[in-house]
């Protein structure tokens, strides 16, 4: 599997940032400021509701199953980046893959 990075941003309406990809182990999708972000999996995502970014460095990982899944972001000038692959995280460190 490749690994895959870039940037994202929110907007007031829900916006894929991933497609859906059966092959996809993991990825990880971090908040780089401080305006409030929502993560759907699979979904639109809805602000205030599920997974909340909330802020600078907040992050998700997901593997598995919920890895697979098209993942949208939700929160008007909300901004930040995400990576593929399998990848361990540990706050205030680098990701290590």
């Amino acid at each position: 599997m490749a690994y895959d990075r870039g940037k994202w941003e929110g907007k007031a309406k829900s916006k894929k940032i991933l497609d859906a990809d059966v092959y996809r182990d993991g990825f990880i999708i971090q908040l780089a400021n401080r305006v409030q972000a929502a993560v759907g999996f699979g979904e639109k995502a809805k602000l205030g509701e599920g997974i909340q970014l909330l802020n600078i460095g907040d992050a998700v990982i997901a593997k598995g199953y919920a890895a697979t899944l098209e993942i949208q972001i939700i929160g008007e000038g909300a901004e930040g980046t995400y990576q593929t692959g399998n990848i361990t995280y540990a706050p205030g460190s680098q990701p290590v893959i």
